[in-house]
């Protein structure tokens, strides 16, 4: 019996079973063989799976660093902004008192110069304003 295939045959101990192809299996690997690569097949893939969820709760992590630097950065200079905004106003607020000052003074110490001024910048504006082609 060179070839077993679909034969039963008993074994040393007595006990029948079935064995198909049992000598004819010519460059084929068998079960245990398939199960090898199929643990090392899987533990490559478990492998991949647990490598992705490291580098994506990493990332995740980064991310979140950057967002709070980002938010922390951003809430910094508003806040010098409103300080600063807040200085800058009080600067122009009395630079526009002062020049009023100035020129009401100037008025009152100048008032004939003052009207021609007034009537040359009228005249300048209204020209400028009715232009003709």
């Amino acid at each position: 019996m060179a070839n077993n295939q679909g034969t039963t045959r008993q074994d040393w101990g007595g006990n029948a079973g079935s064995r198909t192809n049992a000598g004819g299996n010519r460059g084929q690997t068998g079960g245990a063989g398939n199960a090898g690569v199929m643990d090392k097949a899987q533990d490559a893939v478990s492998g991949a799976v647990d490598s992705a969820k490291e580098w994506a709760s990493n990332a995740a992590d980064t991310a979140k660093d950057w967002a709070s630097n980002a938010t922390e950065r951003t809430q910094e200079f508003v806040s010098d902004a409103a300080k600063h905004a807040g200085e800058y106003y009080g600067v122009a607020r009395d630079a526009v008192v002062g020049a009023e000052e100035n020129l009401e003074m100037f008025i009152r110490r100048n008032p004939i110069m003052s009207l021609m001024i007034a009537f040359g910048a009228g005249a300048l504006i209204g020209m400028a304003v009715c232009r003709r082609d």
